[in-house]
């Protein structure tokens, strides 16, 4: 009976989805019409060109740092460890220890 009722309930809601996205293609339709909301029209199209490229930096951006993140576990974090169990340096930072750890510590 359960599985039942919430079978409906999402049946509705995807109904309900599907107007509201009708209704929003209906307004843009009309936004079109409109020739003195061009300035507006080119300001939203700016803004969602601006948009995609700062998503695009935030990916390589996210890329270089887990590359130099992966170069300094693998070539520091054996150095750091040395220094640490031969001269006890590092002894009071239990960050400097773990910061270099792991990829996801480093990042």
């Amino acid at each position: 009976v359960l599985s039942e009722t919430m079978t409906r309930f999402l049946d509705n809601f995807n109904l309900l989805r599907m107007f509201r996205v009708a209704r929003i293609i209906r307004l843009l339709k009309l936004f079109r019409r409109f020739s003195y909301l061009k300035e507006l029209r080119k300001l939203l199209t700016m803004a969602t060109t601006c948009m995609r490229t700062l998503c695009w930096s935030f990916i390589f951006c996210f890329v270089v740092m887990t590359i130099w993140a992966m170069l300094l576990v693998d070539l520091v974090q054996p150095l750091i460890l040395k220094l640490h169990e031969d001269r006890g340096i590092f002894g009071d930072c239990e960050q400097c220890l773990r910061a270099a750890s792991s990829v996801m510590d480093a990042n």
